[in-house]
């Protein structure tokens, strides 16, 4: 019996090492842990003396980690995130001054996760009303939901794949009934590495969709309002620069994509709506940044030797926030980031 015990130790041993790997793996996308901590290194050194337990307890990280979605692996709740930490965990500052954004009312696409929960988070923060939506992760755009109500704020979970031009529809219904409008658009949601999709999936969703997506909006955006449309460094300079074959298809249709909307510019000045393009480069944590790595081993790696850094989830999606009250520059593009290996 006592070496059946033994056994049983060592294994439950075994497998806690193996979440405390996982787990420091995601840690290490981001630049320092959570809440009001020390460094790493300084963590790592305090485990032998406070054991683990005290240690998730000091770095104010929930003890449920999901290692399995790369992005925001780690779920906090809203409430107690502070205000220099993002959705996803990483210690950004909300570029956005608190009540800045009062009265207004914003939707961003693809926004339970990721990118676009960190963007809607800040609008939130900010003061915003707004529109989580989400193509099938329900349960975690309702928490999304739940910690800004909670929190003073005003938020509602839709459905809606954006290849669907009926659920989108109803999605812009809901915003409407429950909003009484829109001022702020982000097109974040695309895709097109996902397996089993069809070949021109990725024109659909990143082009095609795109454009339905916006065509429904008029009705419900508001004159004066902002679109902002997220694109990458890789997509938006496709055509002078070539990309990694793996992403050459996503690429060129998100190109396509911005090409589309762009032609709508002058139909949406007409009602003082102002459109704005974001391009960044390749996002670690992100969806698209962990099929490539799979495709591709390697290459988030090589990428960020060449361009010294890579914005993290938090980060990039400050400048998306940035992007959507500040003015709009000439070429309606903002390039976040290092471009000096791209041609354009």
């Amino acid at each position: 019996m006592r070496n059946y015990s033994h056994a049983i130790l060592r294994r439950s041993n075994i497998a806690f090492e193996n979440i405390r790997a996982k787990r420091e793996r995601a840690l290490k996308c981001r630049d320092r842990v959570f809440g009001n901590t020390d460094s790493e290194s300084a963590v790592r050194k305090n485990r032998r003396s406070l054991g683990w337990k005290e240690t998730i307890a000091r770095m104010h990280v929930p003890k449920i980690l999901h290692f399995g979605d790369p992005i925001g692996s780690v779920k906090a709740s809203f409430l107690r995130r502070s205000k220099n930490q993002s959705l996803n965990g990483a210690l950004v500052s909300n570029p956005l001054a608190p009540g800045s954004l009062a009265g207004k009312r914003a939707l961003v696409t693809g926004s339970s996760r990721g990118i676009g929960a960190d963007t809607v988070g800040y609008f939130a923060q900010a003061g915003a009303a707004v529109v989580v939506n989400f193509r099938n992760k329900e349960a975690r755009a309702q928490k999304i939901v739940d910690g800004i109500r909670e929190n003073g704020g005003t938020a509602i979970a839709v459905g809606a794949d954006l290849t669907d031009a009926d659920s989108v529809a109803h999605m812009f219904a809901e915003a409407k009934n429950q909003l009484g409008g829109l001022d702020i658009l982000v097109m974040n949601a695309s895709g097109g590495m996902e397996a089993g999709m069809g070949e021109d999936y990725a024109m659909r969703l990143n082009r095609d969709s795109q454009v339905n997506l916006l065509q429904a909006a008029l009705p419900v955006l508001v004159d004066g309002a902002r679109v902002v449309f997220v694109t990458s460094h890789q997509a938006h300079f496709i055509r002078t620069t070539p990309t990694m074959p793996e992403y050459e298809p996503v690429a060129l249709s998100k190109r396509a994509g911005e090409d589309a909307l762009r032609e709508m510019i002058p139909v949406l000045a007409e009602r003082g709506i102002e459109f704005v393009v974001v391009s960044g480069d390749m996002i670690e944590g992100t969806i698209t940044a962990t099929l490539l790595e799979r495709a591709n081993p390697g290459a988030i790696d090589a990428r960020k030797q060449a361009a010294g850094k890579l914005y993290n989830v938090g980060e990039f999606a400050a400048e998306i926030a940035l992007a959507a009250v500040e003015p709009v520059p000439a070429d309606n593009t903002r390039l976040v980031g290092d471009t000096s290996d791209f041609n354009g």
